[in-house]
């Protein structure tokens, strides 16, 4: 082994420290890059003494990044060509993390505006490609296209296909249905089913079949209205001899104020109990007094007399009709409804079907405000809600048994068309409606629909649809 002497060896650093290549140090003084890198190693200032200031660093990669050649470079500055190609390395591996972190911070982005597309419109399976097509065109003046093609699956070729297409007229026509339908919804608070969503677009000059209307219901996932079936009851025999059933189920009188319904029913708040009075024109269906009260008592039934009595303007009924309940059978309110002289009818005893009309409409009013009476935490909260679904009852909600109208539309047609163009037929039904009473005829109606026939104009017949 060859032995070389310290002053060699010191000769040999500081050349090296000079920024002179190991190449041509080696080739000059023939020494092996290994003795040399080993002296270099064993050196501890070395790398003080390599050290080169951040500003040559800089300059030097600027002439880098511009395609200057290494080899010119090291001979112009001294600096060994491992020095440069380290140099060069660690640039590069900035830029590649500067580059990594520039797509992490566009990749954040594209995830909240995908949140923000998907607090708009959220994509499922059972989407049409029609239906992901507006949708993607809905948001595109807002978002980047290819992103909304991506979030709701569907190809851009696709989409620009679709853009050139003509929509069909059957298709345009549905989507319009789709609106009306979902308004009408909205406007009855999800009370109605496709029969009513049907009348109210024909009311809107819309004709469509009931069949079509529950198909698009389908496409919108509302759900049809059902009620439970109660089971039949078979009436009792009759125990009061003085509580007489003079109604016998004859719910179509021909007239207003002919015939008054009354019931009373409960629902519990915060496990108290709540009672509703009600009272109802039967020719119409109109609600005409209502009560809310904490207790089930006479007076409860009074001041709903009294309620509908200023409703109708001190009109009273000639009939009217309840349950055997004890606010109704009474002394007190028996000698009230006497001090007007109406004759009061009484229903069989645990016979429900004696007064379905008033059943029917606290069972729709439960069925259809149950969410809001779930909710309800105060009697005053209750109240409210009771007026309001009365004022939808009568002016908004069509009702089955009087031909699909409105309780108040046709109250409004019978005072406008019947009473002014009708009044021989109107002195006819009165006839028939007493002579049915007192006389106790049991061939006797009190009136059908039939009724409307023979007095309603053609046109009126046309669009509310009585005959």
């Amino acid at each position: 082994m060859k032995n070389y002497p310290l002053f060699f060896k010191n000769k040999m650093i500081l050349l090296y420290s000079n920024s002179e290549p190991v190449k041509s140090i080696c080739r000059r003084y023939k020494v092996s890059k290994s003795t040399l890198y080993r002296w270099i190693n064993m050196t501890n200032s070395i790398k003080m003494i390599r050290k080169h200031d951040k500003i040559e660093e800089e300059k030097v990669i600027t002439l880098l990044n511009n395609g200057i050649p290494i080899k010119i470079i090291s001979e112009r500055f001294k600096i060994c060509k491992s020095t440069l190609y380290y140099w060069q390395n660690k640039q590069v591996n900035n830029n590649t993390i500067q580059s990594n972190k520039y797509a992490n911070d566009l990749h954040v982005i594209k995830l909240y505006r995908t949140i923000e597309i998907l607090r708009f419109i959220s994509p499922v399976k059972a989407m049409k490609t029609r239906e992901k097509f507006e949708a993607i065109r809905s948001l595109s003046g807002k978002y980047n296209l290819s992103l909304l093609c991506e979030v709701f699956h569907l190809s851009k070729s696709t989409y620009y296909r679709y853009s050139n297409m003509r929509i069909p007229s059957n298709e345009l026509r549905d989507k319009f249905l789709r609106d009306e339908i979902l308004e009408i919804y909205r406007i009855n608070k999800k009370r109605i089913g496709g029969t009513k969503i049907r009348r109210s677009l024909i009311e809107r000059g819309i004709t469509v079949s009931e069949k079509k209307v529950y198909n698009l219901m389908n496409q919108l996932h509302i759900s049809k209205q059902t009620k439970k079936v109660n089971p039949y009851l078979k009436p009792r025999k009759n125990t009061n001899s003085k509580c007489k059933n003079i109604l016998k189920q004859r719910f179509n009188p021909l007239e207003p104020n002919l015939v008054w319904v009354t019931d009373v029913t409960e629902i519990k708040i915060r496990s108290k109990p709540i009672y509703l009075c009600v009272i109802m024109d039967l020719f119409a269906r109109k609600v005409i007094g209502n009560i809310v009260s904490l207790k089930n008592n006479t007076r409860l039934a009074e001041l709903t007399f009294n309620h509908a009595l200023t409703t109708r303007s001190n009109k009273v009924p000639v009939i009217f009709h309840s349950d055997r309940g004890s606010i109704y059978t009474s002394y007190k309110f028996r000698q009230l409804i006497q001090k007007y002289h109406i004759t009061q009818s009484f229903s069989k005893p645990g016979y429900p079907y004696d007064n379905s009309p008033m059943e029917s409409f606290f069972s729709q009013f439960k069925r259809e405000s149950k969410q809001s009476i779930d909710s309800i935490s105060t009697i005053k909260d209750y109240k409210q809600l009771v007026i309001e679904y009365i004022a939808y009852y009568n002016e908004l909600r069509f009702h089955r048994g009087i031909g699909l109208m409105t309780p108040n539309t046709k109250e409004e047609l019978y005072f406008k068309y019947y009473i002014k163009n009708s009044k021989p037929l109107k002195w006819f039904a009165r006839f028939d409606f007493w002579s049915g009473w007192r006389e106790s005829n049991p061939h006797s109606q009190l009136g059908r629909l039939k009724f409307y026939r023979w007095t309603t104009p053609a046109f009126l017949t046309q669009k509310y649809d009585i005959t």
